[in-house]
């Protein structure tokens, strides 16, 4: 339940604050398509937004088009991951994170932006959907570039909450 509930934030927020319908329609690029990036990238498609890069551990797809998330959710649970995809072109996870795009949504792991690659982000928007993965020399630098940050204590807090109450009530 709380990656539905951190999603439907993230959504929210997303598409009423950073990214108007042309921004959305554009480009979203996701970090990972996990428990996070799979609900949020289904949202965000359902919204008429389109998401046109993907990876998990297993590898990474990007399609400029558009990739069918209903359709890569299947494979990814069929296959127990991205890689072997159809959807769209195989390209080298390690570069995702500076592939154009309108709006980066880190949803796996912290210090994904950070010193050594902020340089090469070309994002305009970043939706923090995972705890830290901006250093903060990093944040200094996207500032400065102009980059409108959503930040993990905004973008992911729901799914804090939710998950203490679950806990708390024993589910």
């Amino acid at each position: 339940m709380a990656p539905y509930i951190v999603d439907q934030g993230q959504n929210y927020v997303s598409s009423s604050t950073f990214c108007t319908d042309e921004q959305l329609s554009s480009s979203c690029l996701f970090q990972v398509f996990g428990n996070i990036g799979s609900w949020v990238a289904q949202l965000i498609t359902e919204a008429g937004g389109k998401v046109v890069s993907m990876r998990d551990i297993t590898g990474a797809v990007k399609n400029s088009n558009g990739i069918d998330i209903a359709k890569l959710m299947k494979h990814s649970a069929e296959n127990r991951g991205i890689k072997g995809f159809d959807g769209g072109d195989a390209v080298d996870p390690a570069l995702l994170l500076t592939e154009e795009c309108n709006v980066l949504i880190p949803t796996a792991l912290g210090g994904v932006i950070n010193k050594d690659n902020v340089d090469a982000i070309k994002a305009k928007y970043i939706i923090e959907a995972v705890n830290h993965p901006t250093d903060p020399e990093a944040d200094e630098i996207l500032a400065k570039k102009g980059v409108l940050i959503l930040p993990d204590i905004m973008a992911n807090s729901g799914g804090v909450m939710v998950s203490c109450f679950e806990w708390v009530q024993n589910i």
